[in-house]
């Protein structure tokens, strides 16, 4: 693709395209927490050492549910395709279970 259009941002594009898609299916969302709940808030208040381990590790869980997530999709190996997991409703009444025959 880069040969064919080299001013293009296509790949950089599709591969941002992608990584949001990942995101979406996964469900992971980012822990969103209020300043002053557990900790010292207000002006001149130093940032804990608890804090900062808490965001630490919900940020290092977040990315690994993330990175898990993306190894379980069916285009996990395929850097140029995005499979779609979502089922159709409407399609699903047309599909067989089985092979009708050997």
């Amino acid at each position: 693709v880069e040969a064919a259009f080299p001013e293009s941002a296509v790949a950089a594009e599709f591969e941002a395209e992608k990584r949001g898609v990942v995101e979406a299916e996964a469900g992971v969302e980012e822990e969103e927490t209020l300043p002053g709940w557990g900790d010292w808030a207000g002006l001149g208040a130093r940032v804990g050492k608890r804090q900062l381990e808490r965001k630490r590790s919900a940020a290092e869980a977040r990315r690994e549910q993330l990175e898990a997530a993306a190894a379980r999709r069916q285009d996990a190996a395929l850097r140029h395709v995005i499979v779609s997991e979502k089922r159709d409703k409407k399609a699903a009444r047309f599909t067989v279970a089985a092979v009708p025959f050997p």
